[in-house]
């Protein structure tokens, strides 16, 4: 049997990928586990593209589609965008290079982004963002197949918040004394 030259995982049939409440990217451990859900997007090498489109539930959606080339460079392209009139969310994409049995060889930097709910003045609701990887060459020659994964990766914002809170106190405390 000749194997495909690239194949797409599907999240459904992955297993390996442990997901939490707080933190859905997780370190990914063992093999992607193929199945007869497999997609066999491209029989003719490269460039390879893939896209995925993730209903993250609650009005939020993501869309990643990337291309990667031979020269193993991963363009990628990531929509998020919520449909909630007051609330936004951060948003992760990772890619997972795996070879012709499903075994991880290469995960992807965690690109994250977040966008604020449709009423909030100022702020975006829908945001695009090109951004890009790259598969080391010592591993492009047993690529095999792709899996996109969409998920939410909650941002900390309390530091945020102290530090301005911190800047507006120290500020207050200049113009009284000032006085």
């Amino acid at each position: 049997m000749k194997l495909p030259v690239w194949m797409v995982f599907p999240m459904a049939i992955v297993p390996s990928i442990m997901v939490s409440a707080a933190y859905p990217f997780q370190r990914i451990v063992g093999p992607v586990k193929p199945s007869q859900e497999l997609i066999i997007t491209q029989s003719a090498g490269f460039p390879v593209r893939q896209s995925k489109k993730t209903e993250l539930g609650d009005h939020r959606h993501m869309k990643t589609s990337i291309i990667v080339s031979n020269n193993g460079r991963i363009d990628g392209t990531t929509r998020i965008w919520t449909d909630k009139k007051w609330e936004g969310f951060t948003g992760c994409s990772v890619v997972l290079i795996t070879d012709s049995v499903g075994n991880i060889l290469f995960e992807s930097k965690r690109h994250r982004y977040g966008v604020d709910g449709v009423n909030i003045p100022g702020k975006s609701s829908d945001r695009t963002q090109k951004w890009n990887d790259q598969i080391p060459p010592n591993i492009l020659p047993n690529a095999r197949g792709s899996a996109i994964f969409n998920g939410t990766c909650p941002k900390d914002r309390w530091p945020e918040i102290w530090n301005d809170a911190a800047a507006i106190t120290k500020k207050t405390k200049e113009i009284f004394s000032s006085w």
